[in-house]
Parts: C-alpha cells; sequence; structure tokens
C-alpha cells in the first residue's frame, strides 16, 4: 500500500524553500527564481490593480452619483484590462524561462 505524501496549504511552501536561496544568491545565473515566484507576482499584481480601481471608484462617488457611475464602469474595464495586460506579459515572461530551460536541457 504507497501513502501518498503529505501536501502542505502552506502557499510561500515553494517560495521560502532553500532551493530559493540557493538560486536567489546563484552568482552563475544557473537557475532561475522567476518561475518559482511568478503566481505570487500576479496575484500581488491583481490585489494592486483592484485597490486601484476601488480608488478610482470611490474617488468618482466622492463627487456625486453620476461621477460615480462613471468611475465605476471605468474602474471595471480599466480593471480588465490591465489584469488581461499583466497576465499576457507574465504568461510571455514565463514562456521565456520555458525556452531557455529547455535550451538548457538540450544542451546537456
Amino acid at each position: 500500500m504507497k501513502h501518498e505524501p503529505r501536501k502542505s496549504n502552506n502557499p510561500m511552501e515553494g517560495v521560502m524553500d532553500s532551493s530559493f536561496f540557493n538560486s536567489l544568491f546563484d552568482m552563475s545565473f544557473s537557475k532561475f527564481i522567476t518561475p518559482k515566484i511568478i503566481k505570487y507576482i500576479y496575484i500581488i499584481s491583481v490585489v494592486i490593480i483592484g485597490l486601484l480601481c476601488l480608488f478610482i471608484a470611490f474617488s468618482g462617488f466622492s463627487k456625486g452619483v453620476g461621477s460615480g457611475f462613471g468611475a465605476l464602469i471605468l474602474a471595471s474595464i480599466t480593471f480588465i484590462v490591465w489584469i488581461t495586460l499583466t497576465r499576457l506579459w507574465l504568461e510571455f515572461v514565463m514562456a521565456v524561462f520555458q525556452i531557455a530551460e529547455n535550451t538548457a536541457a538540450l544542451k546537456k
């Protein structure tokens, strides 16, 4: 009977292990840290963009109801556009890193 390894609920487990710090201080740049932290960068980006869009909406409502609804629509569109652009950019970055890793594997 095989036992599966216990999965941790710690979201930072993959980031804060010793290989992360080894990669961080790898002066030859043979190990990449970006693939390990990219999902956290995306989460932080979503939170920051969301907060900025909430600020836009609240600023609009402070000037009046009509301005508030206009700002709410503008904030919603802004949120969708910026999240899409952020996601596309991060996917591009990951593709470049995957190409680099695959090329390094072929070289070996």
